[in-house]
């Protein structure tokens, strides 16, 4: 038979204290998300520039073009022949280390 193990109230207390801090900073990060990020979906009718695209990111526009050529960067419907445009929702998620090992 296996012996029980007694908690005494100490550790409880200590367990409890544990998960107060842990909610409190979990609270905190919260807060601080809600306040310093952008929510990428708001954009999504934005049509934005090559350039615009690229100063985000602070790479080349010649860089955004070649991925949008390879179909690794989508277009935003609204693109004319010789101007391509990118969705605003779609620029901010772009992760362009990611894209270059894609490449």
């Amino acid at each position: 038979m296996e012996e029980k193990k007694i908690i005494t109230p100490r550790e409880v207390y200590l367990y409890y204290d544990a998960l107060e801090m842990e909610n409190r900073q979990l609270r905190d990060r919260v807060a601080y998300l809600e306040e310093h990020c952008v929510i990428a979906d708001k954009f999504y009718n934005s049509a934005l520039g090559v350039g615009v695209v690229a100063e985000l990111h602070g790479v080349d526009p010649n860089t955004v073009r070649s991925y949008i050529g390879k179909g690794l960067i989508p277009c935003h419907p609204r693109s004319m022949d010789a101007k391509f445009l990118i969705r605003g929702s779609d620029a901010l998620r772009l992760d362009f280390q990611k894209l270059r090992r894609m490449r």
